[in-house]
This record gives structure tokens, C-alpha cells and sequence, in this order.
């Protein structure tokens, strides 16, 4: 069992460095030394988000992995949720602590995530299109991940619109991460190994 464990993990380390993501150094008698990249395959030393203007972050649910959904998502719907957590975050910075991470109300248009005249200054434009947006958030509200309302007020200012009436989101990515299972030590182990036997059989 051991084995067949050191090999996965071997297999699934070299598949990282073929494609530029990490290096390792081999030392000896011990354990090689690993070092993570930068996650575009440059090759370059690994750049950690501070969340100074050009440089943030969008936050990945871990339970949206545990859960296996993300696995089962389309473009469009992973297109949305980078939208809707960058959303979150960025309604969060007025409201700091009110909600966990993936349950926060938000908003912003479509177009707000592609459109420098709607951002705020040193803001990172991401080029979603509006019709897979779209697409991706049917998806969600299909699957009760996402709950849009018609609302007059803003959320974070509880201002009126001038405009009329804006749709009101709320992210419900959490309820993934809730229910998330993981996985006992004896049924990982038997993962690892079946994982590490299909490897082999198909190489």
C-alpha cells in the first residue's frame, strides 16, 4: 500500500513539473526539496496575492472540490462563480465580517466584471462574456447555488437606485462546503491505490 501511495504521489509530482508548476531538488537520503511556481506555467517564482490593486485574489471554495461539483461545472458556470465570489469580495470590503465566504449578497451587472468604467481604479478586468454569464448563472439558480431578486436598495449603502430596480444576488457556494464529506483514512487509502493501479494499466 505504501508503495503504490509513493508512486501516485511521484506521478502526480512530475506531471506538475512537466508542466512548469513546480520543481523539485533532489537531495540525497532525504526527502527532495519542492519548491510551487507561478500557476501560468512561466516557470517564474510563485506570486501570492496581497491584495494590493493588481495583485488580488479570488477565493476557491474548498468544499466545491471535496464536494465534487466543480468536477461536474461547465465553463459557463465556473465563469460565474469567479464572477460572483469577485462580486462578494468586493461588497464584502464595506460590510467585513457579516457573512461567511460563498453566502454573500451582491449586485453588480453583468458587464461590471469586464468594464473599467464601472471598477474601481487598479481593479483586475476579467473578460467574461455577458451570454455565458448568463448561461452560467441559470445553471446555479437550476441548482439553488444562486438566488437573484429584483431589489430597489443597494445592500451595502441601503440607498435607492436611480435607476429602478437592479437583480439582488446572494452566493450559496457555502452549502457545498456543508456538505462536503471527508473521506475516512481506510477508504482515501483504497482511493489512492485504485487511482495509482488505473495509472498504471493505462501506461
Amino acid at each position: 500500500m505504501l508503495k503504490a501511495k509513493r508512486k501516485w504521489v511521484g506521478d502526480q509530482l512530475r506531471e506538475l513539473e512537466n508542466l512548469r508548476l513546480l520543481k523539485r531538488e533532489d537531495r540525497p537520503g532525504r526527502h527532495p526539496r519542492i519548491t510551487v511556481l507561478r500557476d501560468d506555467g512561466s516557470g517564474r517564482p510563485f506570486d501570492d496575492p496581497d491584495g494590493s490593486p493588481n495583485n488580488t485574489y479570488v477565493t476557491i471554495l474548498g468544499g466545491i472540490i471535496a464536494s465534487g461539483a466543480l468536477a461536474e461545472w461547465t465553463t459557463a458556470q465556473l465563469a460565474f462563480y469567479l464572477f460572483a465570489m469577485v462580486a462578494e469580495r468586493h461588497d464584502r470590503r464595506y460590510r467585513p465580517g457579516e457573512t461567511e465566504p460563498g453566502s454573500g449578497s451582491w449586485f453588480r451587472p453583468l458587464t461590471w466584471i469586464s468594464d473599467p468604467t464601472q471598477r474601481h481604479r487598479g481593479a483586475v478586468l476579467i473578460p467574461f462574456k455577458e451570454a455565458t454569464l448568463e448561461r452560467g448563472r441559470a445553471a446555479f439558480e437550476n441548482e439553488g447555488l444562486i438566488t437573484v431578486v429584483k431589489s430597489r436598495y443597494d445592500p451595502v449603502t441601503r440607498q435607492r437606485f436611480q435607476s429602478g430596480t437592479r437583480n439582488l444576488y446572494t452566493n450559496r457556494f457555502d452549502t457545498l462546503t456543508q456538505a462536503a464529506k471527508i473521506l475516512p483514512a481506510e477508504q482515501f487509502d483504497a482511493e489512492l491505490i485504485r487511482l495509482s493501479e488505473q495509472a498504471a494499466s493505462s501506461s
